[in-house]
């Protein structure tokens, strides 16, 4: 059942990364109940839906800051964020500094107007 799940879930992720869906909505689309996709989902990966699921969303937003014009707020609503507050949260944890301290320091459009 492992190699069938591995197969499935490419698709899966391949749909997420355009689309940042919930692990609720995740297992809907590996038709798996909620359970079954969390414990097979750990067991190929190693890690729990919702963390690789954060991960992905704080790849993507890292990506934004670094080349884009958007601002916080945009870029929270566009990876898929609860709230400005949870993205800035989680940013900082992750990668030790808020998300406005990485855009000024990495995003070339900002390093341009200094």
């Amino acid at each position: 059942i492992l190699k069938e799940f591995r197969l499935d879930l490419s698709q899966l992720f391949e749909y997420c990364g355009r689309e940042f869906l919930s692990v609720n909505e995740m297992s809907n689309f590996a038709k798996l109940d909620l359970a079954t996709f969390s414990k097979e989902f750990k067991k190929c990966f190693g890690q729990n839906p919702k963390k690789w699921l954060d991960e992905k969303r704080l790849q993507k937003a890292k990506i934004l800051l670094k080349f884009s014009k958007k601002n916080i707020n945009e870029i929270a609503n566009e990876c898929a964020f609860s709230s400005v507050a949870w993205f800035i949260e989680r940013f900082k944890e992750k990668y030790e500094q808020t998300p406005k301290q990485y855009q000024k320091t990495k995003n070339l459009y900002f390093l341009s107007k200094n």
